[in-house]
């Protein structure tokens, strides 16, 4: 998690999640320093996000911070409860230097969204995999089997 101890002007908090392949967050002792962020929430739309960290620390974190790994902000308004706003999965590792000369790691990621756009592998129509009917619940547990495995 990336703790950005100081809260916005407007007293608002967030915190940066990085999540393992199966969803859970990665320690949060391991990921504590961050230059700064941004990021765009898009309604129907693939908005993103950059993180910058200083090279040292994402050079530490190298196996860590990967292509398609999930990362999530948080927000806490003042006085209200701390929920997720932002989700998306790590798109490029950059490196540039900032105005002071430090080297930045700037992380891009991409909203959840994006994996609508990615390539889509169809059956040929009229093929055993293209026609399927059974109950909705059903037919996703067969699809899902036959295309990742059980």
């Amino acid at each position: 998690m990336f703790d950005l101890a100081q809260p916005t002007s407007l007293g608002t908090e967030y915190q940066l999640h990085l999540l393992t392949d199966k969803g859970s967050r990665i320690p949060q002792a391991k990921l504590n320093l961050t230059t700064g962020f941004a990021y765009t929430r898009i309604l129907n739309g693939v908005g993103t996000a950059t993180v910058n960290m200083p090279a040292l620390l994402a050079d530490q974190l190298r196996d860590l911070i990967q292509e398609d790994r999930r990362i999530e902000i948080w927000r806490k308004p003042p006085g209200r409860t701390l929920y997720r706003d932002w989700s998306g999965l790590i798109d490029i590792k950059d490196t540039q230097d900032d105005e002071s000369g430090s080297t930045l790691r700037p992380i891009t990621a991409s909203h959840i969204n994006c994996l609508l756009s990615r390539r889509h592998i169809l059956y040929y129509a009229k093929s055993a995999g293209a026609y399927k009917t059974d109950s909705a619940d059903d037919l996703m547990k067969v699809i899902v089997r036959e295309n990742l495995g059980s």
